[in-house]
């Protein structure tokens, strides 16, 4: 799956894409990230939800361009992989694993700020252990006690969402918190069932058979998943606001009109501005002195106005006005 979505990616180049991996292990009931590049740093995650969304804050994501890159980041966190050696299986998974894909999709690398998000986790269960047939002990015996009770705690959760009931139990477990949002709601969900058809295993292979069943019976809804980049959102309006005044610019000198300004004024315009109001208040400049050539232009003489009525103010209160006019 992750080596057709890779090459999906490379055939579509009218648009923008973004693919990103992350390979997380839950062993024992603890999380572990399998591509960290610092092994302290590797168990400090967290698992973070809400309605519509699983994140799993301080999960290393690695950026691939090809299904080369993203298969070596695949078989690097295999490697760090938990496993044993028991009766029935020489390289028995101890752990689940989920090796999740992200896709980010744009129209354009600069223009589009809305972006289309896909999430693919391929997950590993590890297979639920008898005991008396692996012959576990000790620390194998432990880890398997989790396995199973993991996977007691997922059937639940399916049975709960094949139910329809109104809680489901997701927080349980470590396994069905991260798979929240793969298994109910805005998804899709494809369960593969490994089987040993003997006679030794009948049991077992009847048991995932049912689990099976109860998954295909859940409902899922599947819809675009759009997000808004507030930077590039930022960037497309100020490239608006400039556009819209080389616009206005043209537009005036069309009309006949002089250089009108619409940008936002300078302490230095704004302190000549202040001193012209000042000007036409103490009666040596004429009203057609103040400018009115734009909206932004006259919003900025009533801000000059109200600056000049506030010193006036301010110098009234300390008995410094003579006249009617302020000592400036």
């Amino acid at each position: 799956m992750c080596v057709a979505c890779c090459r999906e990616v490379d055939l579509r180049t009218d648009k923008v894409y973004r693919v990103e991996v992350s390979y997380m292990e839950i062993y024992n009931e603890g999380l572990s990230d399998l591509l960290a590049d610092n092994p302290a740093a590797a168990e400090n995650l967290t698992i973070l939800d809400d309605a519509s969304n699983t994140v799993v804050r301080g999960l290393t994501r690695v950026e691939v361009h090809s299904e080369e890159e993203a298969l070596a980041q695949f078989f690097t966190g295999e490697q760090g992989r938990s496993t044993a050696v028991h009766t029935l299986n020489s390289a028995s998974s101890r752990s689940h694993a989920l090796f999740s894909v992200y896709v980010e999709t744009r129209a354009s690398a600069e223009a589009s700020e809305r972006a289309l998000l896909s999430k693919l986790h391929l997950v590993d269960l590890a297979g639920s252990e008898r005991t008396k047939k692996t012959n576990a002990t000790g620390e194998q015996l432990r880890e398997a006690s989790c396995i199973n009770k993991s996977l007691t705690f997922l059937e639940q959760v399916v049975n709960a969402l094949a139910r329809k009931d109104s809680h489901v139990p997701f927080r349980q477990s470590k396994l069905t918190a991260a798979l929240r949002d793969a298994l109910g709601g805005n998804c899709r969900t494809v369960m593969l069932a490994n089987l040993w058809p003997e006679a030794a295993h009948l049991d077992e292979c009847v048991s995932t058979l049912r689990f099976a069943s109860r998954v295909r019976c859940l409902e899922t809804s599947a819809v675009v998943n759009e997000s808004s980049d507030p930077v590039l959102a930022l960037h497309k309006a100020e490239r608006q606001v400039k556009e819209l005044r080389q616009e206005l610019a043209m537009r005036d000198m069309l009309g006949g009109r002089g250089r009108v300004a619409y940008e936002d004024l300078s302490e230095g315009e704004q302190l000549e501005l202040q001193q012209l109001v000042l000007r036409y208040l103490n009666g040596s400049a004429q009203l057609d002195e103040l400018p009115v050539d734009s909206l932004k232009r006259i919003k900025e003489t009533y801000k000059a106005f109200k600056a000049v009525a506030g010193s006036w103010a301010a110098a009234a209160g300390h008995g410094l006005v003579h006249g009617g006019v302020a000592n400036t």
